[in-house]
C-alpha cells in the first residue's frame, strides 16, 4: 500500500505519471489549442478564452476529485466491464480504470471491491501483460 509519505511532492509529478488527466476542450472535440504568438490585444483575449474554458470545463470534471470517496466510486465494475460503453473525459482505458480503482479500494481497506476490480482488469488485460502482475499484486492483499 503506498502511504501518504510515498507521495511524490508537486514539483516531482509529471503529466505521464497521473492516472487521471485530459485537455480542457469543447465536448466531443479531442484536442484544442491556443496561438500564444498574438499582439498584446489579442492576447487579453486568449487568456480571457482560456480561464473561461477552465471555467466551462474544468471546473466541473474536477469536482469528481472533491473526495477519495468520489475517486473511489468513480468507476463501478460494471462500468469498467462494459467496455464497448466506457467513455470518460479522461485518457484512460478500462484496463487502467480497474487498476486506479483496485488500488484506490485496496488503499482504503476496501479489499473484496479492490478485488472484484482486479479480477475485472486480469481478464480485459490480455494485451496489457505488463500490468497483470499488478492486478496479481492486488489479489494478493488479504
Amino acid at each position: 500500500m503506498q502511504l501518504i509519505e510515498d507521495v511524490p511532492s508537486n514539483g516531482r509529478i509529471k503529466e505521464i505519471d497521473c492516472e487521471f488527466r485530459c485537455r480542457l476542450t469543447q465536448p466531443n472535440k479531442r484536442d484544442h489549442s491556443w496561438d500564444y504568438s498574438r499582439r498584446l490585444r489579442s492576447l487579453k483575449k486568449l487568456v480571457s478564452h482560456m480561464r473561461q474554458t477552465y471555467f466551462d470545463i474544468g471546473d466541473p470534471r474536477f469536482e469528481a476529485f472533491r473526495s477519495v470517496e468520489s475517486i473511489a466510486n468513480m468507476f463501478s465494475v460494471k462500468d469498467i466491464r462494459n467496455s464497448e460503453h466506457f467513455s470518460i473525459p479522461w485518457d484512460i482505458t478500462n484496463v487502467r480504470a480497474a487498476l486506479a480503482m483496485a488500488r484506490i479500494n485496496k488503499s482504503l481497506g476496501r479489499i473484496e471491491l479492490a478485488h472484484e476490480h482486479a479480477r475485472v482488469g486480469l481478464r480485459l488485460c490480455e494485451s496489457a501483460g505488463a500490468l497483470k502482475g499488478l492486478f496479481e499484486e492486488v489479489l494478493c492483499t488479504i
